[in-house]
């Protein structure tokens, strides 16, 4: 990890450690390794060569010093890095300033019992410090890194009422752990981090419980403590978070969130690795859509990702003006070359089959969003876009593709905040008791920017009295979220109907016909028709693709036939019914093989269908589809 200065930013990346302690337990620990002479004079130079994302950040260090401090981020690098900045400023004040936390007189003694931050404190072999079977030692200079989920898993052996909820399940598990290595911590300033990206979970109702706050008073006698929660989907005002800094009377230190802020900040620090590493950038090259490009690829430490990169590079040879060819030798090709402005129609183009008018219909959406964009940037007055919208059709006909394409085109496109997507079925959004549903559709708003909602229709389910109560909750938590979040997140509610299906059928038009409160905020309806024929026969032929099969395109007439046949059946599957017809050649072409001498198999027999093949799964179609029991669970040859 870069640790050199260069003109430009103090730090760069945190200095981060990890070191294994003891040959019994092998515990990991890990800890970031602070600069020398670092305070509040470099932090401010760093905000103004381009570190813009810790503005707010700095505002509040002008706020009374206090023990407990609270850092939000989007990203745990950006985290740590703010625990870096914000320990050494509190550092470089310490020797200076004659009032402890607590506002009783500063303890120099203490401060300086083991070292003092400025002086010089090298280890040349951090295995010659981290002895076997030796425990963490404290210091001034570095900081203890420690997931919450230990911490509150340490609670729970020592006292099993304190748990509740998940860590409840794993107490009898916790209560023959090691003694964890972070419990000699208890002195010097420690980080305890709390990552809801990396432990996500569907329906997270708080950003940090209140189990996680309580186990956080171990601490208490702590130099400093730095709560560092990573959630890039946090609300501005989160009442868990607020419950933190009430209980500690802790400042609160917020990274800022804007993604336009990050961009140019995260190309500076690109510039910045080059740079350390005396590299630098072919003109041609777009650095900010590069920078972006390769934060991808490591969306927690994307810096780190970046120095690794240019590492490798002057490992193969590259030379020091970088180019789109050197990125490409590392399998980056695809990054190097997409385009940001129309990536969403691009692959469309590619990818799905057919399907016309659903292309037509989602690039009207984009257009009309990125119109919105370019009038909100120029500060034009605008009423914005409700990003709420309606996929109606048959099964199978890759509306739930169409959604993925969409949220990841409008993230790379700065539409929305992020691509956070989750698809969920609207029975899924029903709680277990009376009451419990509107938390889980609020946390589902909290944690998502795109929210796929399919088989909504089931949402209108009802009982002898009507719909009934569990229904009716998500429905009137729905119509709140879509009124707060229609213009930041994309909301899509799917299921059957349209054309393509019976009036008996059309769920969905029943859907909005009983809930005028949701049909209100859609904006647009995207209809996805079932595939034709020739659709069908190329669906085929790409699956097989996919799986290094073959099939006769002199075959392709009477694929076409049969499937002009189902098209017109209400349980025709498309696309799945594609699928299930590519099973059935393969279960021929493994009862041929079977046949055939094990040692004179070629990969010609295991990867071709033949037209037998294909008349063995025309015929297994027909008979399941006219047999009323559908013999699902045969398995045989006839």
């Amino acid at each position: 990890m870069a640790k050199a200065k260069i003109k430009g930013f103090n730090i760069i990346s945190p200095d981060i450690k990890t070191v294994y302690l003891g040959s019994g337990s092998k515990q990991k620990a890990r800890y970031i390794q602070l600069a020398k002479g670092f305070g509040e004079d470099q932090l401010d130079e760093d905000i103004k060569s381009g570190a813009v994302i810790y503005e707010p950040f700095r505002e509040t260090l002008d706020l009374k010093q206090t023990r407990y401090n609270v850092i939000t981020a989007p990203t745990e690098e950006d985290g740590l890095r703010a625990v870096a900045y914000l320990a050494g400023v509190y550092a470089s004040r310490s020797g200076m300033e004659d009032a402890n936390l607590d506002g009783s007189a500063f303890d120099e003694e203490r401060f300086h019992e083991e070292i003092s931050f400025d002086e010089e404190f090298i280890f040349e072999d951090e295995e010659d410090f981290f002895e076997d079977d030796s425990d963490y030692v404290e210091s001034f200079d570095r900081i203890p890194v420690i997931d919450i989920e230990e911490v509150v898993a340490q609670e729970n052996s020592n006292n099993p009422r304190f748990s509740n909820g998940f860590y409840h399940m794993e107490m009898q598990t916790n209560a023959n752990r090691p003694r964890p290595w972070w419990m000699d911590c208890m002195d010097r300033s420690v980080c305890v981090i709390k990552n809801n990206v990396k432990y996500d979970t569907p329906f997270r109702a708080e950003t940090i419980s209140e189990t996680e706050i309580a186990c956080l008073a171990r601490f208490s006698d702590n130099d400093f403590v730095y709560l560092v929660i990573i959630d890039p989907d946090a609300p501005p005002e989160d009442y868990s978070v607020t419950t933190a800094i009430l209980e500690y009377t802790a400042n609160h230190f917020k990274i800022d969130n804007d993604r336009e802020k990050i961009k140019s900040y995260y190309k500076d620090l690109l510039v910045s690795v080059a740079k350390v590493r005396g590299l630098s950038f072919d003109k041609e090259l777009d650095i900010p859509l590069l920078a972006e490009k390769l934060s991808r690829i490591d969306r927690e430490y994307p810096c780190t990702r970046y120095a690794k990169i240019m590492d490798y590079l002057i490992h193969i040879g590259s030379g020091k003006c970088l180019k789109a060819d050197d990125f490409k030798k590392l399998g980056l090709k695809k990054l190097i070359d997409r385009k940001s402005g129309n990536e969403c129609s691009g692959t469309m183009e590619s990818d799905l089959v057919g399907m016309e008018g659903v292309k037509t219909q989602v690039s009207n959406i984009m257009n009309m969003l990125r119109y919105v964009k370019m009038r909100t940037e120029r500060d034009i007055r605008s009423d914005g876009y409700h990003n709420v919208h309606l996929f109606v059709g048959a099964p199978g006909t890759a509306k739930t593709t169409v959604a993925k394409m969409m949220a990841k085109a409008m993230q790379e496109e700065g539409l929305i905040k992020g691509n956070r997507f989750i698809s969920v079925t609207g029975a899924q959004l029903k709680g277990e008791y009376v009451g419990q549903t509107a938390p889980k559709v609020h946390a589902l708003f909290q944690q998502y920017d795109a929210i796929f909602i399919d088989e909504a229709y089931s949402l209108a389910s009802s009982d002898s009295n009507g719909v009934d109560s569990y229904s009716q909750e998500a429905l009137a938590q729905l119509a709140v979220e879509l009124e707060d979040h229609a213009l930041d997140k994309l909301v899509i509610f799917a299921g059957y109907g349209g054309g393509v299906t019976s009036k008996k059928n059309n769920l969905m038009k029943r859907f909005l016909q009983s809930n005028p409160g949701i049909s209100s905020r859609i904006n647009s309806t995207v209809f996805f028709d079932s595939y034709s024929p020739q659709d069908m026969v190329e669906i085929v032929h790409r699956l097989a693709h996919l799986s290094s099969l073959t099939l006769p395109a002199e075959q392709d007439p009477k694929i076409a036939e049969f499937f002009k046949t189902r098209q017109d059946a209400e349980d025709f599957g498309n696309g799945r019914e594609a699928r299930v017809f590519l099973e059935h050649c393969e279960r021929s072409v493994a009862e041929r093989v079977a046949g055939l001498d094990k040692d004179k198999v070629s990969d010609k027999d295991l990867n071709t269908v033949t037209e037998t093949d294909i008349t063995y799964a025309i015929e297994e179609m027909k008979n399941k589809h006219s047999n009323e029991l559908g013999r699902d669970g045969r398995f045989g040859f006839s």
